[in-house]
């Protein structure tokens, strides 16, 4: 064979030797493996996207990865607590807040989680002892105090709660308004318990912080008209039309019956007319004009009150009720049946109840504290 094809052949096969080699030795490469820092933003973005099982999946990849990922662990273990396992999102709060050399805003966070992770489970001491360690740790936390103030209030514990509701005042610089409604909740409490006496001293309380507080005004005229003290009720009541205007309308009917039961309820139109100098088109207090003629049998006075309503909203619900009612007591059945259609007269009495806009609890009159979940001036009045 000639040397010079020998050499060729052999060069030939050696560079695919080396061709083969090469593409085999890529292939066999393992692609390597995601950062922790891009598993934990990957685990970030999915949260955000509301892909809790894969955000749950990547963080769990994320602290397998890199056990120094204090924010990863604290994720996880708050994820792991809204999908319902307190007792495993309790675990990884524990040791992470217990970590030496951790920043402070970490171990603060770290306590938080871990104070809401055992309400979660219900252990309320647990979660009172936790915020007292967040508390020491800053004693600027409004989380802490105002944590620990529901969950002493969900215990009734009324006494602790104040102690942590005047160090939230301290901190937000209130000027008491919060302690005097505090304070006038209490009273309510009490008073539904039979307490009168110590009821009467927390409204006392309230109107040493708030000398017109909206919440003491209202609940104490109701123990005063308990009490059979009348005229009292009155004037509290009426000073919630005097400084709360936009307010008046929770005491209408408090004082339609306290006037009945004196034996001056043509007083209450003069309330009425007061309202309506300052504010003459609202709603609220034109509808209540209507039911109070109606209530006295002057059908034309009522639909003079609705008529205002409906020639600046035609379609407001209520007064169209209202005037179906009213064309039916006047024997003009065709255009009641046309402005009532499918409304029934009990519809204005679920109109007037208050919604909880935080869990949607209903009550029939105004609350300041939810009774379900403990959210204060949280209640709104439906509109229908």
């Amino acid at each position: 064979m000639n040397p010079d094809a020998s050499w060729m052949i052999w060069a030939g096969a050696l560079a695919v030797i080396v061709i083969v080699v090469a593409v085999s030795v890529r292939r066999s490469r393992r692609r390597p493996p995601p950062s922790a820092t891009s598993l934990y933003i990957g685990a970030l973005d999915a949260l955000l996207a509301g892909d809790e099982a894969r955000g749950l999946d990547l963080l769990r990849e994320t602290v397998r990865s890199d056990s120094n990922n204090v924010g990863a662990y604290i994720r996880l273990g708050t994820l792991l607590r809204l999908r319902g396992d307190p007792g495993r999102a309790t675990r990884i709060h524990r040791e992470i807040s217990l970590r030496p050399g951790i920043d402070a805003s970490e171990s603060e966070q770290a306590l938080m989680e871990l104070a809401l992770d055992y309400t979660a489970a219900g252990n309320t001491e647990k979660s009172l002892s936790t915020l007292e360690e967040l508390r020491n740790l800053n004693k600027k936390s409004v989380f802490a105090y105002e944590a620990a103030a529901q969950l002493t209030e969900d215990q009734g514990n009324w006494e602790s709660a104040y102690e942590f509701r005047k160090q939230l005042q301290r901190l937000a610089g209130d000027n008491g308004a919060a302690l005097a409604r505090f304070q006038a909740h209490v009273g309510r409490e009490l008073a539904g318990r039979g307490d009168r006496k110590s009821a009467k001293d927390h409204f006392k309380e309230a109107f040493r912080k708030d000398k017109h507080s909206l919440a003491a005004c209202i609940y104490s005229g109701d123990l005063k008209y308990q009490d059979g003290k009348l005229q009292d009720a009155v004037e509290l009541w009426k000073k919630v039309i005097q400084h709360h205007p936009d307010s008046a309308p929770w005491v209408y009917r408090r004082l339609e019956k306290a006037y009945f039961d004196l034996g001056h309820f043509e007083t209450m139109m003069d309330v009425y007319d007061e309202v309506l100098k300052e504010h003459p088109n609202d709603v609220t207090t034109l509808l209540s004009v209507a039911q109070f003629h109606r209530k006295k049998g002057d059908l034309d006075e009522a639909e003079e009150a609705i008529s205002r309503i409906l020639e600046n909203d035609p379609e407001e619900p209520l007064a169209r009720l209202y005037m179906g009612l009213i064309r039916a007591e006047q024997g003009r059945n065709a255009e009641a049946s046309d402005l009532l259609g499918v409304l029934l007269e009990d519809e204005m009495e679920a109109a007037e109840m208050f919604v909880c806009a935080r869990c949607g609890h209903e009550a029939a009159e105004i609350l300041w504290r939810c009774p379900d979940c403990g959210g204060w001036e949280t209640f709104i009045q439906e509109s229908s």
